[in-house]
């Protein structure tokens, strides 16, 4: 039987970021875990298998990152500032303190980005930071061939989901690659090892989209930072490697 995509979410929340309309979804109690999804453009996707378990432990907090449906999308230039303005304004608004902030492929950059530019655009601070599979040090992106999932049905399971669900934030995607660094080499190198907050690096061995090396290379730049790998995981440990996504992920937020 083909593996089903799990996508229930606590119940939804808009808040009001810098003149647009931001959808969350917030579940448990303590300190936060800030979850920001890649370019699949979906929160529910990514992060609806994870929550639950994560919440255990701390409060979790899954955006929609502005410009992807459901929250807003306005016309306007998709810079890096501008992308980590609305993340720090996001919470800002949420009164958070003591953030774990996570991101996972193009959330992977976003928030390694954040933790660059943060303090220059005078947002908050973030205690610790995680990239899964995080789209830094990316000599060459993928083709059109690559896959996100080592399992095939995890992989069909994911192409099986409707074509106006996978195309509505093209213009999205299209505008970050456009505006921001996500495709110049930013952060830069030396940006990355100003990087001052404990930080996991969550890879899967069989990643074909950002592929291991990166998390390799990231390693090496990133001071106080730890290279965690999982065997025979690809590009979303989120969803293929549920369990140990948790394990892993929470004993980092809370040691």
């Amino acid at each position: 039987m083909p593996k089903a995509l799990i996508l229930d979410m606590p119940p939804p929340k808009d808040i009001n970021v810098l003149g647009h309309r931001i959808r969350y979804w917030g579940q448990g109690r303590g300190d936060p875990i800030v979850l920001v999804h890649g370019f699949s453009g979906s929160a529910p996707f990514e992060w609806a298998p994870v929550i639950p378990s994560l919440a255990k432990r701390n409060r979790v907090i899954a955006l929609q990152v502005i410009g992807f449906d459901p929250s807003e999308q306005p016309h306007m230039l998709y810079t890096t500032d501008a992308l980590c303005e609305h993340l720090g304004e996001f919470m800002r608004a949420l009164n958070l303190t003591n953030i774990t902030l996570v991101g996972e492929s193009f959330g992977g950059w976003h928030v390694a980005a954040y933790a660059v530019h943060a303090a220059r655009l005078n947002q908050p601070p973030i205690a610790k930071l995680a990239l899964i599979a995080g789209a830094v040090c990316v000599r060459r992106f993928p083709g059109p061939d690559a896959k996100g999932f080592v399992d095939p049905e995890w992989q069909a399971a994911a192409d099986a989901q409707p074509a106006e669900r996978r195309t509505v934030n093209d213009p999205t995607r299209m505008a970050i690659v456009r505006d921001s660094g996500l495709t110049k080499n930013e952060p830069t190198r030396d940006e990355l090892k100003s990087i001052a907050v404990p930080t996991l690096l969550l890879w899967g061995d069989h990643d074909e989209l950002i592929p291991l090396e990166c998390g390799q290379d990231a390693a090496t730049l990133i001071p106080n930072s730890k290279l965690v790998v999982l065997n025979n995981v690809g590009h979303i440990p989120s969803v293929e490697a549920t369990d140990d996504f948790v394990r892993i992920v929470s004993d980092f937020a809370n040691r």
